[in-house]
């Protein structure tokens, strides 16, 4: 039986095809699944940031002659929330400060502009009289000890 005349040849042909058609159908929907995943994400993270960037725009708007307006809480959840009160607590503490430098500012004004007057004052009192004995303008006299006061000559 085992003779080399009566080998039996076995020719197996297998179709792949189908599989071939199943793992493109596969592959195709897992790309649609993954791109619509990444759109979904994509909307959520945007919807999920939103107030954030209306926080961000808010506070683009806030300069040192615009600076009393406090950020919208409107919408805000959770950390950002709180992160806008910390802020508005920020700005109030900041707008008291500029105040208070504003007013400390009008004040040493006022306080330095009295004694130069005074001294001015007092400048122009005593230069003259020399400059009318010594038959020199008071301006002249006057600006040569480098204070420069405008009253008439003499």
């Amino acid at each position: 039986m085992d003779s080399p005349s009566s080998a039996l040849h076995v020719a197996v042909q297998y179709d792949f095809r189908r599989e071939q058609a199943f793992l493109r159908a596969c592959a195709s929907g897992i790309s649609m699944v993954v791109f619509l995943g990444a759109a979904i994400a994509y909307r959520t993270v945007v919807f999920a940031l939103k107030p954030l960037s209306q926080l961000v725009a808010r506070a683009d708007e806030i300069s040192s002659s615009r600076r009393a307006h406090a950020l919208p809480e409107v919408g805000i959840a959770g950390e950002i929330r709180e992160l806008s009160q910390a802020f508005d607590r920020m700005l109030s503490r900041l707008n008291d400060s500029f105040i208070r430098l504003t007013e400390f500012s009008s004040d040493l004004a006022r306080d330095i502009r009295t004694p130069l007057t005074n001294l001015l004052a007092q400048a122009q009192v005593t230069a003259v009289p020399a400059a009318l004995t010594q038959g020199i303008s008071c301006r002249h006299r006057v600006e040569r000890r480098g204070v420069s006061m405008p009253f008439a000559d003499g």
